[in-house]
């Protein structure tokens, strides 16, 4: 494996670990990261589990932006392939958590859970 691929993935896995630790931190004290939990979660590209979110994370990336409509389909197909149709999984809402370098941490969701959770902050007002 090259260094840059090496450095990649070490990026990866910190903030695999980081993201893990920062939802424990808000009150889902089970958060692992998949390869921590569970080969077939990290095989379906979701890096963290017990958490209700499909969430991938990616970092250490300088010119080619992660695609969350590409990534998103393969979490499905994924799941699909190692996980029965019963599976709560298939109905998480999906999470890219992506760490650009020199620029902060930003997290992309689909539209319709973004509709729900600002629906939510009006249900409780």
């Amino acid at each position: 494996r090259s260094s840059i691929g090496k450095n990649n993935r070490k990026k990866g896995n910190l903030l695999e670990q980081q993201v893990a630790r920062d939802m424990r931190d808000i009150g889902y004290t089970f958060a692992k990261t998949s390869r921590q939990a569970s080969k077939l979660l990290d095989d379906s590209q979701i890096d963290i589990a017990f958490v209700p979110y499909n969430i991938q994370t990616k970092s250490g990336y300088e010119k080619a932006r992660p695609k969350p409509d590409l990534i998103f389909n393969n979490i499905d197909t994924n799941l699909k392939k190692n996980f029965p149709p019963t599976e709560p999984y298939h109905n998480y809402p999906k999470v890219l958590i992506h760490k650009l370098p020199e620029k902060g941490t930003y997290a992309t969701i689909e539209y319709n859970f973004l509709l729900t959770l600002l629906k939510i902050k009006f249900d409780h007002e």
